[in-house]
Protein backbone atom coordinates (compact mmCIF):
# COMPACT_ATOMS: atom_id res chain seq x y z
CA UNK A 1 0.00 0.00 0.00
CA UNK A 2 2.90 2.44 0.90
CA UNK A 3 4.45 1.94 -2.52
CA UNK A 4 1.45 2.94 -4.41
CA UNK A 5 0.97 6.18 -2.58
CA UNK A 6 4.60 6.52 -3.03
CA UNK A 7 3.47 6.74 -6.72
CA UNK A 8 0.91 9.24 -5.95
CA UNK A 9 3.57 11.65 -5.23
CA UNK A 10 3.84 14.95 -7.09
CA UNK A 11 7.49 14.26 -7.37
CA UNK A 12 9.71 11.38 -8.81
CA UNK A 13 10.74 9.96 -5.46
CA UNK A 14 14.28 9.20 -4.95
CA UNK A 15 13.93 5.76 -5.92
CA UNK A 16 13.94 6.37 -9.18
CA UNK A 17 17.06 7.68 -9.16
CA UNK A 18 18.52 4.83 -7.31
CA UNK A 19 17.44 2.53 -10.00
CA UNK A 20 19.18 4.47 -12.21
CA UNK A 21 22.58 4.67 -10.66
CA UNK A 22 22.29 0.78 -10.11
CA UNK A 23 21.94 0.43 -13.64
CA UNK A 24 18.24 -1.00 -13.63
CA UNK A 25 17.19 2.05 -16.77
CA UNK A 26 14.22 -0.13 -17.77
CA UNK A 27 12.89 -0.62 -14.48
CA UNK A 28 13.29 3.16 -13.81
CA UNK A 29 11.64 3.81 -16.53
CA UNK A 30 8.71 1.80 -16.08
CA UNK A 31 8.51 2.84 -12.40
CA UNK A 32 8.08 6.61 -13.33
CA UNK A 33 5.55 6.12 -16.71
CA UNK A 34 3.21 3.96 -13.84
CA UNK A 35 4.16 7.00 -11.31
CA UNK A 36 2.68 9.68 -14.13
CA UNK A 37 -0.23 7.98 -15.01
CA UNK A 38 -1.26 7.20 -10.72
CA UNK A 39 -0.89 10.73 -10.64
CA UNK A 40 -2.58 12.42 -13.59
CA UNK A 41 -5.63 9.64 -12.96
CA UNK A 42 -6.02 9.48 -9.40
CA UNK A 43 -7.23 12.65 -7.47
CA UNK A 44 -6.15 12.84 -4.18
CA UNK A 45 -5.47 15.64 -2.54
CA UNK A 46 -2.04 17.36 -2.14
CA UNK A 47 -1.50 17.49 0.90
CA UNK A 48 -2.48 13.51 1.22
CA UNK A 49 -0.31 12.66 -1.85
CA UNK A 50 2.67 14.37 -0.11
CA UNK A 51 1.86 12.43 3.43
CA UNK A 52 0.42 8.95 2.45
CA UNK A 53 3.57 7.36 1.67
CA UNK A 54 5.55 8.39 4.59
CA UNK A 55 2.92 7.67 7.01
CA UNK A 56 2.38 4.14 5.10
CA UNK A 57 6.52 3.64 5.85
CA UNK A 58 6.57 4.80 9.45
CA UNK A 59 3.42 3.37 10.47
CA UNK A 60 4.58 -0.45 9.02
CA UNK A 61 8.32 0.07 10.41
CA UNK A 62 6.45 0.98 13.86
CA UNK A 63 4.46 -2.11 13.46
CA UNK A 64 7.25 -4.58 12.54
CA UNK A 65 9.33 -3.63 15.82
CA UNK A 66 6.62 -3.32 18.08
CA UNK A 67 7.57 -6.34 19.68
CA UNK A 68 11.51 -5.44 19.32
CA UNK A 69 13.68 -4.22 22.07
CA UNK A 70 14.20 -0.80 23.30
CA UNK A 71 17.52 0.02 21.48
CA UNK A 72 15.75 -1.77 18.33
CA UNK A 73 12.61 0.09 18.84
CA UNK A 74 14.99 3.30 18.65
CA UNK A 75 17.53 2.83 16.10
CA UNK A 76 14.13 2.22 13.99
CA UNK A 77 12.83 5.98 14.79
CA UNK A 78 16.35 6.33 14.00
CA UNK A 79 15.79 5.14 10.55
CA UNK A 80 12.31 6.19 10.17
CA UNK A 81 13.42 10.09 10.85
CA UNK A 82 16.78 9.60 9.12
CA UNK A 83 16.35 10.42 5.61
CA UNK A 84 14.63 13.69 6.48
CA UNK A 85 16.50 15.20 9.05
CA UNK A 86 19.75 13.81 6.61
CA UNK A 87 17.56 16.25 4.23
CA UNK A 88 17.46 19.10 6.43
CA UNK A 89 21.35 18.72 7.27
CA UNK A 90 22.00 19.15 3.31
CA UNK A 91 23.36 15.28 3.32
CA UNK A 92 20.66 14.16 1.20
CA UNK A 93 18.58 15.14 -1.66
CA UNK A 94 15.35 16.50 -1.11
CA UNK A 95 13.26 19.38 0.29
CA UNK A 96 13.31 18.97 4.53
CA UNK A 97 9.71 19.27 5.52
CA UNK A 98 8.69 19.68 9.29
CA UNK A 99 5.41 18.31 8.58
CA UNK A 100 6.57 15.23 7.40
CA UNK A 101 9.22 14.96 10.34
CA UNK A 102 5.80 15.34 12.55
CA UNK A 103 3.86 12.46 10.44
CA UNK A 104 6.72 10.38 10.51
CA UNK A 105 7.48 10.46 14.16
CA UNK A 106 3.43 10.15 15.20
CA UNK A 107 3.35 7.38 12.49
CA UNK A 108 6.04 5.09 14.14
CA UNK A 109 4.59 5.90 17.83
CA UNK A 110 0.92 5.59 16.89
CA UNK A 111 2.29 1.74 15.31
CA UNK A 112 4.27 1.12 18.89
CA UNK A 113 1.41 1.61 20.47
CA UNK A 114 -0.62 -0.15 18.95
CA UNK A 115 0.92 -3.22 17.98
CA UNK A 116 2.89 -3.52 20.92
CA UNK A 117 2.06 -6.60 23.44
CA UNK A 118 0.46 -6.05 26.61
CA UNK A 119 2.95 -8.01 28.37
CA UNK A 120 2.08 -10.20 31.36
CA UNK A 121 0.63 -7.37 33.74
CA UNK A 122 -1.93 -6.92 30.99
CA UNK A 123 -2.70 -9.97 30.76
CA UNK A 124 -3.50 -10.41 34.32
CA UNK A 125 -5.25 -7.62 34.77
CA UNK A 126 -7.53 -8.78 32.04
CA UNK A 127 -7.72 -12.12 33.31
CA UNK A 128 -9.59 -10.54 37.12
CA UNK A 129 -11.83 -8.28 34.93
CA UNK A 130 -13.09 -11.34 33.35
Amino acid sequence: MGAVLYLARPTDPAVFGWLDRAGLHPLAQLARALRHAVYAHVHLPGWFRGSASDVAYAFALGALLADAPSLIVALGMFVVLGHEIAQGLGLAAGTFDVRDLVVLFVSFVVAQVAFRPLGLSGLRSRRISS
